[in-house]
Formats: structure tokens, sequence, C-alpha cells
């Protein structure tokens, strides 16, 4: 029986959802989630999924009020900087809180819905559900990753860098699948436009529900040997979906989004990729990368993607 001493509190939040415009979008989102238990799981897109709005209720705080059934194969995100690949990209369906979102996509995961096609969705706007497939298209890249796309245990002094055998083990069932090799292409200019990494990730086991994914840009001592330094020239350090959410054989791409600011030094910085709990800085909560042809033994709190050069901004260039 519903405890009455609950019901005003209730509503009180539900005006809350009211008054910041959510509540529409959000009851359609959540009456179509309802009717549709079965049949393919959902890959859902939420922009500004876990900020806080004028109600003080992130959007997925506020279809979790909505949601009258305790189990949905749902899987969310926030497709600006995140997109989750379920069951190793086996058919699923692409849904969108507001279609409208789709414009918000970065080119690197809306590049993943090109041949999507849509579903009939009762009730839903036109647009918003998509029927997904991309199994085939995930296997052919994680072919081309190992080749084209290296990745190595971070270096040990002046020894020879050794490249990983991808995909790489880190703790706690996350696996490093690969990452886009564009993010080397162009000129890097301090206080220009942003380095790009786009990076794939396998789920093994149950995820920290405080994961997070960081890309920091390491520079050198100018000592000899070089070694790198782990205190970041520029970084980025987010995850873009609901760690908890995810199951063995999903897969979820993080587009980081790493800024150099106008005073950054000209010089060649490493590009690094890792996993963190809680705190970025705290080196500790770093998930160790493990070396699956040493046993699986601990390897460092990173991989190497490659090497960025940044270059002097353009005299006369005030910003």
């Amino acid at each position: 029986m519903e405890d009455s001493s609950r019901l005003p509190a209730t509503l009180q939040v539900f005006d809350r959802i009211w008054e910041a415009g959510w509540y529409n979008t959000g009851i359609v989102l959540q009456a179509y989630l309802d009717r549709t238990p079965d049949g393919l799981p959902v890959s859902l897109c939420v922009t500004g999924l876990n900020v806080p709005g004028d109600a003080d209720l992130s959007p997925r705080q506020i279809l979790g009020l909505m949601r009258h059934r305790e189990k949905q194969e749902v899987r969310h995100a926030d497709c600006r900087g995140g997109m989750v690949l379920i069951d190793a990209g086996e058919p699923m369906r692409f849904v969108f809180a507001d279609p409208q979102d789709r414009q918000t996509m970065p080119p690197e995961l809306a590049d993943w819905l090109s041949e999507a096609t849509p579903l009939d969705a009762p009730g839903m706007p036109p647009g918003s559900v998509w029927r997904l497939d991309v199994a085939q298209r995930l296997r052919d890249a994680g072919g081309r990753w190992d080749f084209l796309a290296p990745a190595y245990f971070m270096p040990e002094g002046d020894k020879p860098l050794v490249q990983v055998e991808l995909p790489a083990p880190f703790e706690h069932g996350l696996t490093f699948a690969g990452y886009d090799p564009g993010v080397f292409n162009g000129v890097r200019i301090p206080g220009a436009d942003p380095i790009v990494l786009v990076t794939y990730w396998r789920v093994d086991g149950p995820l920290p529900d405080d994961l997070g994914i960081f890309a920091h840009l390491l520079g050198y001592t100018q000592t000899e040997p070089r070694v790198l330094e782990l205190e970041p020239w520029a970084e980025a350090n987010a995850i873009d979906v609901v760690p908890d959410e995810l199951e063995p054989r999903d897969f979820f791409i993080q587009v980081s989004y790493i800024w150099l600011r106008e005073n950054l030094r000209p010089d060649t910085y490493a590009l690094t990729v890792g996993a963190y709990r809680e705190y970025v800085a705290v080196l500790e909560n770093h998930l160790p990368v493990l070396d699956a042809t040493q046993n699986y033994a601990p390897r460092g709190d990173r991989l190497l993607l490659g090497q960025i050069t940044v270059v002097p901004r353009p005299e006369g260039d005030g910003g």
C-alpha cells in the first residue's frame, strides 16, 4: 500500500519536474519504454543525462521517478560524448529522448547510426526510435584497430616501447578495445580546436559505479633519458554512459575533448588513456592495465597511444 505520508513530497517533486519543462518528454518516453518490455534492448540517448535542471533533478532522475517497471533492458548515455552498443552491436533499439538530440551528437558517434532504420513507435515523435545492428561493423573495426591504431604499455625509462595486443584488459571487468587513429591527424595549435580522442571499451564484468575515463597529454623531462611526467599538461576526464547499467559484451564509446590552453609550450607530448575511480588526480584510483602475456599481471595505470606535436601559434594571432 502507498505510504500516504510520502504523497505531498512526491507531488512537490512532480511539480518541479513540470516547471522544468521536462515532464511531457519524460512521460512520453517512459510510457513507450513501459509498454515495450520485450524485444530488442534499448540504448537511450538523453542530452544532459546527469545534469541537474531547474527542478534540481537530472533527466535520469526524472525518468527513474516515472518508471513503472523495476527492470528494463535500457542503457543510458549522454550522446554528446558517449554511446552504448549493446551486446557487441547486436540488434537493438536506439532511442532519442528528443529526436533533436541527434543534431548534437559529434560526427564520430552519429556515424554509427548511418545505417540505422526507423521503427514505428506510437506516441513518440518521428525520428525517436531506430533499429541499429552494427555487430559486423564492430568486429571489422576490432580487426583494424590492432593494425592501424597501435597502443603501447607505458615506457619504463629508456627501454623500447612494447606494443599491446588489443583488446587490452584493465582491472574491474573493463577492456580497452581500440581508438580512432584520426586523433593524430592535423596540426595542433595552443588555444585552437581541441584534440578529439574517440575510444572504444568492452565490458567483461560488473563495472564500478564511479568509473571514469581519462585522456592525458603528458610531457617529457628535459634530461636524458627523457622520461614521461605523469602530471598532465592537458586533459579530459569524463564518462558519458552509466557504468553500473552495462552488461558483459556491451561496448561503450567515449569521446574525449582535450583543450590546449593558449600558453601551452610548443613541444612533443605523449597521448595516454586510462580509467579511474572517483577522483582522477589520485593515482591510486587509476585502474591498472593487465598484461595478458604475463598471466594478467598489472603493468602500469594507462596506455600510450602516440605522440602529439604542438606547434607555435601563428604570429599576430591574438585568439
